[in-house]
């Protein structure tokens, strides 16, 4: 598997957090881990022909229209026009916007996606980490354990939806947050592609 992050604002900080956790519980999968100042647009590229149909995790920002995801230069690094990177790859996109920017992966690639439609939403406050970590990798994790994209993807979703109701019945902030946040997540969530497993 392949762990590709950004680390450049308050959002990819974030974001980096989860692909460290990431890293730490790949249990001897992990092929190659590639951060900052690494992870800029030519890193990414090269990264992905060095390892051709190993699942893809990918965390930071995402742009349209079609910029693609966004690398450490705040390039695209993978885009409209290097969709060929992701032939025959499970993607896992912790970006905004994911599943409209690679979806053409999967129709002419064959690449399975889980991915974002429209905004990847990101709590700042500090007593949402380890819940938010939580939702964000509960497809990841989903697929290490050996479930196919199509399960992951309800364990991301549900995970989301469960910490929005947990979320909508505590303070004032919390049910802004739990709106805000963690429903707008699970309703962004996007399978596209076959369903596979992580190889």
């Amino acid at each position: 598997m392949l762990v590709i992050f950004t680390n450049y604002d308050q959002v990819s900080a974030v974001l980096e957090d989860c692909a460290l956790q990431l890293v730490k519980k790949a249990n001897g999968r992990l092929t190659v881990k590639l951060g900052p100042p690494h992870s800029d647009s030519t890193g990414v590229q090269k990264t992905l022909r060095a390892s051709q149909n190993v699942t893809l995790f990918y965390f930071g920002h995402g742009e349209l229209p079609p910029r693609g995801l966004v690398a450490q230069d705040m390039k695209p690094g993978i885009h409209s026009k290097n969709l060929d990177l992701l032939k025959n790859r499970l993607v896992f996109a912790t970006s905004c916007y994911s599943a409209q920017s690679l979806a053409a992966a999967s129709k002419r690639h064959g690449a399975t996606v889980i991915g974002y439609r429209g905004k990847m939403m990101v709590s700042y406050r500090e007593n949402d980490r380890k819940l938010q970590k939580r939702c964000i990798l509960a497809a990841a994790m989903s697929l290490l354990a050996g479930n196919d994209a199509a399960t992951a993807i309800k364990a991301a979703i549900d995970a989301f939806s469960d910490a929005a109701d947990k979320l909508i019945k505590g303070t004032v902030e919390d049910s802004s947050i739990a709106s805000t946040v963690y429903q707008i997540n699970a309703q962004a969530l996007e399978l596209s592609g076959p369903n596979r497993k992580m190889q």
